[in-house]
């Protein structure tokens, strides 16, 4: 299985759709590697491990060649869905002087704060935000002038 590149290696040398194949060859063996084979079995976990990180890195860096425009739509999308999320979220001076502000103390607020937006995926979205701005900062270009191309 190797191919001159190891798992961290993202500089061009392999792919997506290279990542892509190991990774299904590598499925294909797990499925015809016998249920007792522990080791092998966990050998080729391993490897799927190492390749779907290698694949989110490769995606991470070049965005899976989408163009600037979709991701620029992506990105706006998932916004929307992060501010949905925090807009679900108990807002302790709403909840103070309610009928409940007495049932919640601040510490119970933050948990319940926690779980509507780890309920919500907002760590999720977050993460693929900061992802999608990185991708277009990169496609934009080098450099802190930001408005070197026909800017404001």
């Amino acid at each position: 299985m190797t191919q001159g590149t190891s798992p961290g290696e993202t500089g061009g040398s392999s792919s997506l759709e290279d990542i892509l194949a190991r990774l299904n060859a590598v499925r294909e063996a797990i499925e015809e590697t016998p249920r007792g084979d522990y080791a092998r079995r966990a050998d080729l976990r391993e490897e799927q491990l190492r390749l779907r990180e290698e694949a989110r890195d490769y995606r991470r860096i070049h965005g899976d060649g989408r163009s600037v425009a979709d991701l620029r739509a992506e990105l706006e999308s998932l916004r929307a869905r992060a501010r949905e999320v925090r807009g679900r979220r108990i807002n302790p001076g709403v909840m103070a002087g309610g009928s409940h502000g007495g049932d919640l103390s601040g510490i119970e607020m933050v948990r319940l704060n926690r779980a509507v937006e780890e309920g919500g995926g907002l760590p999720d979205l977050e993460d693929r935000i900061l992802t999608l701005e990185r991708q277009l900062e990169e496609r934009a270009g080098p450099g802190p002038g930001h408005g070197e191309g026909g800017g404001s």
